[in-house]
């Protein structure tokens, strides 16, 4: 009962929202998320939208990806599919590392990282690097990550970990915090 109070009550709130942005002329994320999908998959628009893109870039670098939404996905993927195959493509770059994917809130989604590996791997020719070194964390905390990926791998939880190591000599200090039961 009180979940479909708090659905009605943010449906409200989302539509006064929208009104309130076209009223003074605003947008947000969403709405240049949901412009970009449009322009890029819709048969009229993107064709003269893709033209302007291969006009001006050569080279897309995306960093941070795996914190990229299906929509964000979507909307690239839109563009980046009409190369597939047909060679000229831009070069893209993706970097990320989907276990430190953060943004939920925004609906960012680990496994769009797979995905966009899969298609410009696959799609574009591309070539997947991995690093699993580092240069900034202490010893303790590479242990603790490698011993709870490795445990989340046995489970079928994760796949493709592979064992990080570090050159760090600092000391390092790894806390915990209280769990919190549901």
């Amino acid at each position: 009962m009180h979940h479909q109070r708090i659905a009605r009550l943010s449906r409200l709130l989302i539509a006064q929202f929208s009104a309130l942005k076209k009223e003074r002329g605003w947008i947000d994320m969403n709405d240049v998320e949901r412009a970009a999908l449009v322009m890029l998959s819709d048969e009229v628009l993107s064709g003269w939208v893709q033209e302007r893109l291969d006009a001006r870039v050569r080279h897309l670098l995306i960093d941070e990806f795996q914190d990229t939404n299906p929509l964000q996905w979507q909307a690239l993927h839109a563009w980046l599919s009409s190369y597939a195959g047909a060679g000229n493509a831009p070069s893209v770059f993706i970097v990320g590392d989907p276990k430190q994917s953060i943004y939920r809130f925004r609906r960012a989604e680990p496994r769009v990282f797979a995905a966009a590996s899969e298609f410009v791997r696959d799609g574009l020719a591309g070539v997947t690097l991995a690093c699993d070194h580092t240069r900034r964390n202490a010893p303790c905390v590479i242990g603790v990550v490698n011993s709870v990926m490795q445990a989340a791998q046995q489970a079928n939880e994760f796949e493709g970990y592979r064992a990080h190591s570090t050159e760090s000599t600092q000391e390092g200090q790894v806390l915990a915090l209280p769990r919190i039961l549901r």
